[in-house]
């Protein structure tokens, strides 16, 4: 079965989608690595506000906030923004040179990385003191 996704639609879906799994696979990684449960708890700020969802939305956010927390000015790393913007760009040039296939292996090699990274971030964790 071929899919004929128009290139139009599907290189800016994948730029998003690859943008939001790596904003996930930076939650994972560092929740993880602080021992704190990904799954459930809300994303916050350094001072502890929880986020509002535009604060949240990957490389839009950061550059609405201009790199710096509104709530106390806490700066929020580049990274963050590097690393979610490089993968938005790693996908949607996976689905220019390749169509839904290439969007397809990002996304499986996507998720291998971030299981890797949590894996390792988990055994980095600090121990605890008694």
């Amino acid at each position: 079965m071929k899919l004929d996704t128009p290139a139009w639609f599907l290189v800016p879906l994948a730029g998003a989608a690859g943008s939001a799994l790596a904003s996930f696979g930076l939650l994972v990684f560092e929740r993880t690595a602080r021992g704190e449960n990904w799954t459930t708890e809300p994303s916050r700020c350094a001072c502890g506000r929880r986020l509002r969802p535009w604060e949240n939305v990957p490389v839009l956010g950061w550059l609405a906030i201009g790199g710096r927390a509104r709530c106390c000015g806490a700066t929020v790393p580049a990274s963050y923004l590097v690393a979610e913007l490089g993968t938005g760009l790693a996908w949607a040039g996976a689905a220019v040179v390749a169509g839904p296939a290439g969007v397809a292996a990002a996304l499986v090699l996507s998720v291998l990385v971030i299981v890797a990274a949590s894996v390792i971030g988990s055994r980095r964790r600090p121990a605890a003191r008694s």
